[in-house]
């Protein structure tokens, strides 16, 4: 059999607002639970994680405008043992205060929490008392961030609140929090970085200006428009190339290594169905309106029916839409198959060689299949390359599979102060 060589394309087309200067969401994707702090000129902000590997990303600035993953904390399988850990594990999603941290101004103690859930109804709230053990009092002019406090069902931010603010070496205040960027109600980016800044009035901080956050305005100080993001080209060379590609749970045993051809992945018997660690590398999707694609490494022979490599626009084991090849049923030879779930939300295609894309599914409805009852999806959409064996083990002589380039282009978003639909 001919080597088998192609490219397989994700385009999701759904919105995006564009950057210079300082623009909301700071990082775009999903990264809540941002905790903020200085280091001289420098700033640094640590998100949560989840069923993600490596958990705890670090990200780095000089200016609070341009971020970059600096880090992870937790790397070792003995910090995170995520095995068989579902997508949303424990009972997080009921409105009890939660994330508190404490700042010493004026003689007064400050606790700030975030309460009210992590949908809709979040917001980030300030009590002060004159000793860290308190008693507490709480501001009278709670909540401190909450956009929903101006109709919930209009505003395009929404869920904004877990803050944590920070003084500059400047003197001035600061606060990260999370939002949802809403697309007719919808938000699957999930929660993002966002930024506002802080003054002190009356012995109370007061975010915004105590007005709702929209994203047509610049966070202080004025600096300028935002730009659309260069293209983004992965080709899976150094030692570095991988600090921003996450696997779903702690992983086992090493599943991929990279060659000078690319990447190859080790597929195993798990999917991306599975609540377990599958042959599969994830990237945050930080745009809403950009293409996703990748090059499959070319191979020779035959893929059984079940033996399977392809992307995926990943949300959740219930939540997933996924174009790749695999062994035809009933003949030899290779098929591109989809699988998508219902309520389906992209676009798929793939191409051969330097010929155009093929659009193989087009998906039109806004969003994806929901989880079992009782389950939250805390986490944004993913990109995914992935290889299984889907519920068997990978034969001892199947082709060696996997990519030799991925490539995230950008295009302008236009996502309103507003989300009427």
């Amino acid at each position: 059999m001919a080597p088998l060589r192609g490219v397989i394309w994700g385009c999701i087309l759904l919105f995006s607002s564009s950057a210079w200067g300082i623009w909301n969401p700071i990082i775009s994707g999903w990264n809540p639970d941002p905790a903020i702090l200085t280091v001289g000129d420098d700033y640094y902000v640590a998100t949560s994680s989840f069923e993600y590997w490596p958990g705890i990303p670090i990200y780095h600035s000089k200016d609070l405008s341009n971020w970059t993953l600096f880090s992870h904390a937790l790397t070792r399988p003995e910090q995170l043992q995520l095995f068989g850990t579902p997508t949303a594990a424990g009972k997080y999603n009921t409105p009890r205060p939660e994330g508190p941290k404490m700042y010493y101004k004026d003689s007064w103690y400050y606790l700030l929490i975030a309460e009210g859930g992590t949908d809709n109804l979040h917001r980030s709230t300030i009590a002060r008392s004159k000793s860290p053990s308190g008693p507490f009092t709480a501001n009278p002019a709670n909540p401190l961030m909450y956009n929903g406090q101006w109709g919930f069902d209009n505003l395009t931010v929404q869920s904004t609140g877990h803050a944590t603010m920070m003084k500059t070496a400047n003197g001035d205040w600061y606060a990260t929090f999370i939002g949802r960027r809403n697309i007719n109600g919808k938000s699957p980016l999930g929660r993002e970085t966002f930024l506002t800044n802080v003054v002190w009035r009356d012995g109370w901080p007061v975010f915004n200006n105590g007005k709702p956050i929209l994203l047509s305005e610049e966070v202080e100080p004025k600096s300028g428009p935002k730009k659309i993001p260069k293209k983004w080209v992965e080709k899976f060379k150094g030692s570095n190339w991988d600090k921003d590609w996450y696997q779903l749970r702690t992983p086992y045993t090493k599943n991929y290594e990279t060659t000078q051809k690319g990447l190859v992945l080790k597929p195993n018997v798990f999917g991306l169905s599975d609540r377990d660690t599958p042959a599969a590398l994830l990237r945050k999707q930080t745009s809403l309106n950009i293409t996703f694609s990748a090059e499959v490494l070319g191979f020779s022979g035959n893929l059984g029916p079940r033996n399977k490599v392809g992307i995926s626009a990943y949300l959740s084991e219930w939540q997933h839409q996924d174009i790749g090849i695999r062994g035809c049923v009933n003949q030899t030879g290779m098929c591109i198959y989809t699988e998508s779930f219902k309520n389906k939300t992209i676009t798929l295609g793939y191409s051969f060689g330097k010929d155009a894309p093929t659009y193989a599914t087009n998906i039109s409805s806004f969003w994806q299949a929901f989880g079992p009852e009782g389950y939250g999806v805390f986490s944004g959409a993913s990109l995914a390359l992935f290889g299984t064996g889907d519920g068997e083990p990978w034969p001892y002589n199947a082709p060696t599979v996997g990519f030799s380039k991925v490539t995230e282009t950008y295009f302008q978003e236009d996502v309103q102060d507003y989300d009427r639909w």
